[in-house]
């Protein structure tokens, strides 16, 4: 970073001038202020990184000596903007001026800046570092089928007797007995004496009955009556005693999630060692694409930073990454745990052969400076899904 002495002062634009109000005091200070201001020559065309306070939500002009610079992108602290190609090749101090503000009220501050030119031809690529620690194990795999049913309990008592049905109807009447013998002759009356004829006489009384013949024998017994309803149905027996339970089934396979994640944390000496030592976010699978969602890079009470201040991602090694994408290596001061992340749309655009079996990692493309904290861990975190090539 490149400090200097620092100017600031207001520009009132000429439309307040027509509206009248020249002679009115009006001062546009947001707290604007140029912090630091860093070229990066790693990237193409050479880059000024500029960091400070008040810029406000508006574009604003950069200069380097009076030489407009174009601005790439900027924010209320942070502005990236191109170093003019006639100072870019020629070391020196120069006068950084940045304006901002809305049109009628703008704001402006300078700052003094060294331009070194650009840097020489990188080293060699150092040797390959040793394999990073193994990921934490995967996740625990859904609860195994239910086991079958146990066995039926024994059967129940038998229920208590029904009551009795009701009577049947009465059996049809047996035939009649045959007739019993006649009972003999009474003894006749004496013969009365002869008298004239007279008129007839009354009819004489008619004698006794005589006595009854004995009992004819019982006649044959009648056809059995029909069968009474059935009586009703006695209370259901007590239940069984329950079964024993059954064995427990065979765990079930291993669950699988179409959303993976994978968080891997490296200690200091690793970190100022990723330009030349990549650390694995995602282990290679055979047959296996591992295709990153999104990446999260959260410094642990720790500063460190690369000329770009970016960490790169890729597929298979530093010396010949594939589908590389970048995530910025930042820090706010007074921040105990500071979280960056990028979300990629478009990962890769290549043949599958080129990221299948192959390893997903980090890198730094250029050394990595301790700028302050207390030399805690980097903890990279990645959302990914796992393709199988066909």
């Amino acid at each position: 970073m490149y400090f200097g002495s620092r100017v600031k002062r207001t520009v009132i634009s000429a439309l307040t001038a027509l509206l009248g109000f020249g002679a009115i005091p009006i001062h546009a200070d947001f707290g604007l202020s140029i912090v630091s201001a860093v070229p990066v020559y790693t990237a193409s065309p050479h880059q000024l990184i500029i960091r400070g306070t008040g810029f406000g939500p508006w574009q604003p002009v950069v200069t380097v000596a009076t030489l407009p610079a174009l601005v790439l992108s900027y924010t209320n602290t942070v502005v990236v903007a191109e170093i003019p190609a006639a100072v870019d090749t020629v070391p020196g101090v120069y006068v950084l001026t940045l304006t901002t503000g809305p049109d009628f009220f703008l704001n402006q501050t300078q700052l003094d800046i060294t331009l070194v030119g650009a840097s020489g031809t990188a080293g060699g690529t150092g040797s390959q570092g040793a394999t990073g620690p193994t990921g934490p194990a995967g996740a625990t795999g859904l609860r195994g089928a239910t086991g079958p049913t146990g066995t039926t309990g024994p059967q129940g008592a038998t229920g208590a007797q029904g009551l009795a049905g009701p009577t049947g109807a009465a059996g049809l009447r047996g035939a009649t007995g045959s007739a019993g013998a006649t009972g003999p002759q009474g003894a006749a009356g004496a013969q009365g004496l002869a008298g004239p004829t007279g008129a007839a006489g009354l009819r004489g009384a008619t004698g006794s009955a005589g006595a009854t013949g004995p009992q004819g024998a019982a006649g044959a017994t009648g056809p059995q009556g029909l069968p009474g309803l059935a009586g009703a149905t006695g209370p259901q027996g007590l239940p069984g005693l329950a079964g024993a339970t059954g064995a427990t089934g065979a765990a079930g396979p291993a669950g699988t999630s179409l959303l993976q994640v994978s968080t891997v944390t490296i200690p200091r000496a690793g970190v100022l060692a990723l330009n030349q030592t990549p650390v694995t976010l995602i282990p290679a699978s055979p047959g296996v694409v591992n295709i990153p969602i999104r990446v999260v890079v959260q410094q642990n009470n720790a500063f460190y930073t690369t000329d770009s201040e970016q960490i790169y991602v890729a597929y298979g090694s530093i010396a010949s990454p594939v589908s590389t994408n970048s995530i910025g290596l930042l820090w706010g001061s007074g921040y105990a745990q500071y979280l960056d992340d990028a979300a990629f749309s478009q990962v890769t655009n290549n043949d599958s052969s080129l990221l299948v079996n192959q390893p997903y990692i980090a890198f730094a493309p250029s050394s990595v400076t301790e700028q302050g904290g207390t030399g805690g861990s980097v903890t990279f975190t990645v959302w990914y899904a796992a393709l199988t090539v066909q």
